[in-house]
């Protein structure tokens, strides 16, 4: 999409993969998912195995119909467009897909900060006891008292 995008505006760049993104409102029309593959089958495209180079499939569902279709196991992350830009243009010169860019991206950025994460964790275990308040407390970030104000939480 995002080299559609680009075309549409004048902005030509190589594709770091040879799939194709199919966007299809099953709700207007329940058989294009079949139109759309018996299409794409023509033009020589085939659905691709589950591998790292492709979006993990789940189990298959029926939509109404009485033959299966995989379903993207996928979601939408919106991020502004500076970082859009750097995520497209990185994951172009290291011939990898947005997906799995921000994946390795994501693991590193986290893997760094174990020790941060970790010791936050235990600090907010170490304030949690039995009762719902402090519960509230961790989560929300207001003091028992603060919380016993606002009319307290059912123990």
């Amino acid at each position: 999409m995002v080299h559609l995008h680009g075309a549409v505006t004048g902005r030509h760049s190589q594709r770091p993969t040879r799939d194709v993104d199919v966007l299809l409102d099953i709700g207007v029309m329940p058989s294009s998912i079949k139109d759309a593959v018996r299409i794409l089958n023509g033009m020589g495209y085939r659905i691709a195995q589950a591998s790292s180079a492709c979006h993990r499939l789940v189990p298959m569902c029926t939509l109404g119909t009485d033959e299966e279709v995989p379903m993207a196991d996928t979601a939408v992350l919106k991020v502004d467009g500076s970082t859009h830009a750097l995520v497209a243009h990185g994951a172009t010169a290291l011939h990898m897909t947005h997906k799995e860019l921000v994946g390795a991206a994501v693991r590193e950025y986290l893997a760094n900060r174990r020790d941060t994460i970790n010791a936050r964790l235990r600090a907010v275990m170490a304030q949690i006891d039995d009762t719902e308040t402090s519960q509230v407390a961790a989560l929300t970030g207001l003091s028992p008292e603060r919380i016993a104000e606002l009319g307290g939480v059912p123990e």
